[in-house]
């Protein structure tokens, strides 16, 4: 679940603040890392920096690099997965709609990796 807030109640992504970016596929993989390594089910992301540096649309790579980096592949017997929760701060209007759009894509992703693991 992502969370649109300008002050944040969760803990912040550890590593992510004031790091700079040559290029899209960097911002993915930087974000998917850090939620791989992250120990706790809730954290913050502040995007005003990436923001600022690469412009709003980054914003779209950054939470797509989050959202992948949550997948875990369905176990057998079934075993729950963790429910993420996520607070972006630091985002204007606009930036909110391609990140709705990217959680839509992530998801779908999500989907098609459970498929193709199935026996």
């Amino acid at each position: 679940m992502i969370r649109f807030c300008s002050l944040s109640s969760f803990p912040p992504l550890a590593g992510t603040e004031g790091k700079t970016f040559s290029d899209r596929v960097q911002v993915k993989e930087f974000f998917a890392k850090a939620v791989k390594e992250w120990n706790g089910t809730s954290f913050s992301v502040d995007l005003s920096g990436l923001v600022g540096q690469m412009g709003w649309t980054a914003a779209g790579d950054a939470v797509e690099g989050l959202l992948l980096g949550t997948f875990v592949p369905e176990r057998y017997p079934a075993v729950p997965r963790k429910k993420w929760e996520m607070e972006l701060t630091g985002l204007p209007d606009g930036a909110q709609d391609i990140v709705r759009e990217t959680e839509t894509i992530a998801e779908s992703v999500f989907w098609v990796r459970d498929m193709t693991n199935r026996p």
